[in-house]
């Protein structure tokens, strides 16, 4: 008996403790009662047993008989326990105000033993979910609804999603591409029963794998008129895979109060999406544009012809006296890149390829790989926005899922860059067997370093050695880094001179600074030579290497210690060139001359230009708070000439190579940069031009307040602006970036803009937000006024570092 009373209570408290959980179809009846619509009703709700989706759909009605009867669309489900129930639309009879959602949850009736639906939570449904009091109670009845109401569930409250649609610009419809962007379309279909005045859904769309990145892929909705239609769109971007497949995507319609979150769930469902394989050209395709005068001109770049350097240029600047426009194209491409024996002017090239920009446009039309490839190369240095950038990454793929050889060279680099080593392997091998031997780096890499392959240091340098073999600068002074610093072979000092001497002849500008260092310090089984190590640095420097520039500025500087003349002239202006052309420790040194006037007159302003840069390359190696205050006798005791290695620049990103002695001398002042300090900043509202570079003026300056007519420019010119620092803002506003706050718009020189922003306006115009960055082409000439947006600066501290290009 104990043993009976004992399951009793445990019975008894189940039932208490355990929500009772039973189905929703059927015929419901009870009372609806909302404050907020002064709505008192009698109610009979009718539901259908539950679809595949896990939805109920049916219908309630309102004064069942009466005058003042009323039938809407209704869509209900269970979900973690509780019962949510969702009016729709209006169906029949009198027209009420707004609709009604409500959270139920469940109960039975102690006397009559019926499931029940007491509603917790009540809302108004208009566009959104509006917190509502009163009351919805329902008991599960035996009556049968009158069969006219049966009619109103044609007009159902289903939301669905369907008619995916894909379009990816350059490409057919239908598919994914790999790598690019694309565009998905998704067609909502909306039964009649659905209000689509007061139902404004939220949508989200998510992956159900790796494949693919979604953007702006969640907001509202406005339904669509008619009952099927495109709603969505959604930027989506897919990842590289070696195989063709498919991939997921979940789409969920809901509507939700705003405040909590809260969402009744009108739609949840999945798609599937084809994609692409990663190339689907034909060999006699790809090799139409692969095989023809203006790629043998060029080819030695791609390791797909062995020719002298110089041969290919006279022939491609043949090609284009005689109007070939793709082959002025690619002088325009080399120009701008330093390849092919063109000295690097980013200007000139860029020019150049604007030229024959109409063309390309017309030839990627034409569904041309090579103009695909070199309009690519041009958005790529020029595109002003995201869209437009976007654009040339498709460009670049579409070329390369063609068969073009360069622009398959550089969606492997691109992959291996982004550690997807499966595809760069196969992408790189796909163009070594069509003729690329460029590519056969990107697999010594991969050996040498294990990534994707088991690391393998014969196999990595046999395929350096086979790029090597067509003459490529890049691979043989690979080869001389490999043999020289014993890090995957043992040292062999005759093999790597061999190499470096061979790259540096064919442009390599790090065999030259390599072999530069090698005489200067004498370290790599050479005698010590300086004049001859100077001449390596000199060509190196020629070619556009800041490193080179920097070697010479040191070794003018101090020349006393190498046995040389010191010539501090010689020496300012090699280093002012090679923080021109992005040297870090060059940055370090202007910023360090300008403060103490040691090679130069003291100037605040470029002192902190430099200082600016430099900490925009190596944040953690300088602070806010300190600006360079040590002379150049200083500099000696922070030398450290133990070996160090080179990053190679643009297509040597492949190994380092490094300096002995050089490496040295740039230490030191990175020693010397470190031990800089300051507790006072001066207050400083002026902007100067610091120099000029590619046919570009860059200015830079700092503001604390507003300064008027600081740049001139003319119609037609971009202007790119970055804005570093953080301010204070009066008494309570602290740590304030250059994009500024939202608020306080009555201080604000203008109040469209954000509080404490910096701004930008030419003469006559209106004010423009730019923040910490900013781009814009402006169609008229005259003067910028710069600013922080502050009506009152008085109570201000600190100020913002400018850098400002301005371009043709």
């Amino acid at each position: 008996m104990k043993e009976v009373r004992f399951l009793l209570v445990i019975w008894l408290i189940t039932i208490l403790l355990c929500p009772i959980s039973f189905a929703m179809e059927g015929h419901w009846k009870g009372k609806m009662k909302v404050s907020g619509l002064s709505l008192n009703s009698k109610v009979h709700v009718y539901l259908q047993e539950k679809e595949s989706n896990g939805k109920y759909y049916g219908l309630i009605v309102y004064n069942l008989g009466k005058k003042s009867e009323t039938v809407k669309a209704l869509m209900a489900y269970q979900e973690n326990g509780i019962y949510k129930l969702l009016e729709t639309g209006h169906l029949d009879g009198i027209t009420q105000r707004g609709l009604v959602a409500a959270i139920l949850k469940s109960d039975i009736n102690s006397k009559t033993g019926l499931e029940m639906l007491n509603s917790s939570q009540l809302y108004q449904v208009n566009k959104t979910l509006q917190y509502d009091t009163g009351l919805l109670s329902l008991e599960k009845s035996n009556e049968i609804l009158p069969s006219k109401y049966k009619a109103f569930l044609t007009k159902n409250a289903h939301i669905t999603a369907e008619a995916i649609k894909v379009a990816t610009p350059f490409y057919e419809e239908g598919n994914l591409y790999q790598g690019v962007w694309s565009l998905v379309r998704i067609g909502a279909k909306v039964g009649e029963g659905i209000d689509k005045s007061l139902v404004i859904p939220k949508f989200k769309v998510s992956s159900l794998d790796d494949f693919l990145t979604l953007e702006k892929n969640t907001g509202l909705i406005n339904l669509p008129k008619e009952e099927s239609n495109v709603s969505i769109q959604v930027i989506s971007k897919s990842s590289y895979y070696t195989k063709p497949l498919s991939t997921k995507i979940k789409i969920r319609f809901t509507i939700e109060e705003p405040r909590s979150g809260e969402a009744f769930e009108l739609y949840l469902g999945e798609q599937e999406i084809s994609m692409a394989p990663i190339f689907s050209f034909q060999a006699d395709e790809a090799a139409i544009y692969n095989n023809n005068d203006r790629l043998s001109a060029i080819g030695f770049e791609y390791g797909m012809h062995q020719q002298d350097y110089e041969y290919g240029k006279q022939k491609l600047e043949q090609f284009a006296s005689e109007g070939d426009a793709m082959a002025k194209a690619w002088m325009g491409y080399f120009t701008y890149h330093g390849l092919g024996n063109y000295l690097p002017d980013k200007s000139k090239g860029k020019r150049i390829l604007n030229e024959c920009k109409r063309f390309l446009e017309t030839e990627v039309l034409n569904k041309n790989p090579e103009a695909q490839y070199l309009l690519y190369s041009l958005q790529k240095v020029s595109a002003l926005t995201l869209t437009e950038r976007r654009a040339g990454i498709i460009l670049l793929h579409r070329s390369a899922y063609s068969g073009f050889l360069p622009a398959m060279y550089e969606i492997g680099l691109n992959a291996f860059q982004e550690e997807n080593y499966e595809v760069a392997k196969l992408v790189s091998e796909k163009a070594i067997a069509m003729g690329s031997m460029k590519s056969a780096m990107i697999l010594g890499k991969m050996y040498l370093e294990g990534k994707g392959v088991v690391r393998d240091s014969e196999v990595g340098l046999t395929w350096y050695k086979k790029a090597a073999a067509t003459g490529n600068a890049t691979a043989l002074s690979v080869l001389a880094t490999v043999y020289s610093d014993g890090k995957n072979l043992p040292p062999n000092i005759t093999e790597a001179l061999k190499y470096a001497e061979e790259a540096a002849e064919k442009g390599s500008t790090n065999s030259m600074l390599f072999l530069g260092d090698a005489y200067l310090s004498g370290k790599q089984g050479v005698a010590k030579d300086i004049k001859k190590a100077v001449e390596y640095f000199n060509n190196a420097a020629a070619s556009g290497s800041a490193e080179g520039m920097l070697s010479l500025g040191m070794i003018h500087q101090n020349g006393n210690e190498l046995g040389l003349v010191t010539d501090h002239s010689s020496a300012f202006y090699w280093i002012n060139q090679a923080g021109i052309h992005g040297s870090f420790p060059a940055m370090v040194a202007l910023a360090t001359i300008y403060h103490e006037g040691e090679l130069a007159e003291k100037n605040a302003i470029k002192s902190r230009f430099w200082r600016a840069e430099a900490e925009a390359l190596r944040p953690k190696q300088a602070s806010n708070n300190q600006y360079i205050s040590n002379d150049f006798v200083n500099f000696w005791k922070h030398a450290d000439f133990s070996p160090t290695y080179y990053y190679l620049p643009y297509e040597d990103r492949v190994i380092d190579t490094g300096p002995d002695l050089m490496g040295g001398l740039i230490s030191g002042f990175f020693g010397s940069y470190m031990e800089s300090r300051s507790q006072v900043q001066q207050q400083i509202n002026r902007i100067e031009l610091i120099y000029e570079k590619d046919g570009e003026k860059v200015y830079g300056g700092t503001i604390s307040s507003l300064l008027r007519e600081g740049i001139r420019i003319r119609a037609g010119q971009e202007v790119e602006a970055i804005a570093r620092g953080r301010i204070k803002l009066g008494f309570m506003l602290d740590n304030i970036s250059a994009n500024g706050i939202g608020g306080y718009q009555t201080y604000s020189i203008s109040q469209k803009l954000p509080h404490g922003s910096f701004i930008v306006k030419l003469n006559g115009s209106g004010w423009k937000g730019w923040g910490t960055y900013g781009i814009h082409r402006f169609d008229k000439g005259g003067t910028l006024d710069l600013a922080i947006n502050d009506r009152d600066y008085s109570n201000n501290a600190g100020y913002f570092d400018l850098k400002i290009v301005v371009r043709d």
